[in-house]
């Protein structure tokens, strides 16, 4: 079956983009290109992700073809799921193996025109938002009855990431279930991904890697060995919801862009007895949202006015060493999902 399916990969590709119609329907800004290829990761490197006239698949063909058999074996194939869709090469595979495959991605809707009507039935699901923002999960669960056959993990690829996925996803997975974690072994790369499945190894969980022509596919079988392993921690430093902060905290946000002002405009409007003191930058200064922005530098002498530094930023792991190498450590990292 396998086989089959990666032969006439193409012809399913070229009816999806001939817009046949079914269901689901996909509203268009732009026409579709006809003059396409099928890329493979293993083919092809580096992917250009300004390129709209290709249809990509980045995983190595013998490493997926080895995951789809993986997969045929299974004893369940009811529902499946992945975080990332991108140009959803992925999605068109997978649903040949489930009664119903769900994507969740950001914004799919730029790219599902290449997968069109003709092959996007009603087995497709689509839920856009962060994978592991409390309102996608519960979504997940009312579409499958809180129960997965197969998760592959393929969204953000940061350390909290990847983990939120896992610990968001597994419990919804089905005895006998499967796991699938991509990039899992390119420490140059993705060291943030070695990392997490190094710690799922410390504490008990078995894990299989396939790794043939590209990045490496870890497995996690919901099996005897693996089910009645205790879930990893969030750590402390990380704050998985506004709620979680105390009553009349007094804050400074680090970082004052789009997402350090998403969660200054929630914070205002729901949790009206929290102060916004400050922003927090690196290298600026000045204002911002009609909040004063602080050098980092500024910031020690300020500690007395507040309570704790919400770091809102991509590049929470670099802030957290410009933190503590400026003694101050009554932080929390904000998560991407924080103010769903």
């Amino acid at each position: 079956m396998v086989d089959d399916i990666l032969n006439e990969f193409g012809d399913t590709v070229r009816r999806a983009v001939d817009r046949e119609i079914g269901k689901p329907k996909v509203h268009h800004t732009y026409n579709c290109p006809k003059n396409y290829k099928i890329i493979w990761g293993s083919d092809y490197s580096p992917i250009n992700h300004g390129d709209r006239e290709n249809i990509y698949i980045i995983q190595g063909e013998k490493e997926f073809a080895t995951l789809l058999r993986t997969i045929e074996s299974m004893k369940n194939h009811s529902v499946g799921l992945e975080t990332g869709f991108f140009r959803g090469g992925t999605h068109l595979l997978f649903r040949e193996f489930f009664d119903e495959f769900i994507s969740v991605e950001t914004n799919p809707l730029p790219f599902l025109m290449y997968l069109q009507n003709s092959v996007l039935d009603d087995k497709s699901h689509f839920v856009i938002g962060y994978s592991f923002a409390p309102l996608v999960i519960k979504t997940v669960k009312e579409l499958t009855g809180g129960n997965l056959d197969f998760v592959f993990i393929d969204g953000d690829h940061s350390y909290i990431g990847v983990k939120l996925d896992f610990l968001s996803y597994w419990p919804l997975l089905r005895d006998d279930g499967m796991i699938a974690i991509l990039d899992a072994n390119t420490p140059n790369d993705w060291g943030a991904i070695c990392r997490f499945l190094d710690e799922l190894k410390h504490i008990g969980f078995h894990i299989t890697l396939i790794q043939i022509d590209y990045t490496g596919i870890a497995i996690i079988r919901k099996d005897e060995e693996n089910k009645n392993v205790a879930l990893p921690l969030i750590q402390e430093e990380y704050l998985i919801s506004l709620d979680a902060l105390p009553q009349n905290a007094r804050i400074c946000l680090y970082g004052s862009g789009v997402f350090g002002q998403h969660i200054k405009t929630t914070i205002t409007s729901r949790r009206k007895d929290i102060k916004i003191l400050y922003f927090v930058d690196t290298f600026e200064e000045g204002q911002k949202d009609g909040v004063r922005v602080l050098n980092v530098k500024e910031l020690k002498s300020h500690m007395q006015d507040f309570d704790i530094v919400l770091i809102t930023s991509m590049y929470s792991e670099e802030i957290v060493e410009v933190l503590k190498n400026n003694g101050i450590y009554n932080f929390k990292i904000a998560l991407f999902y924080s103010y769903d």
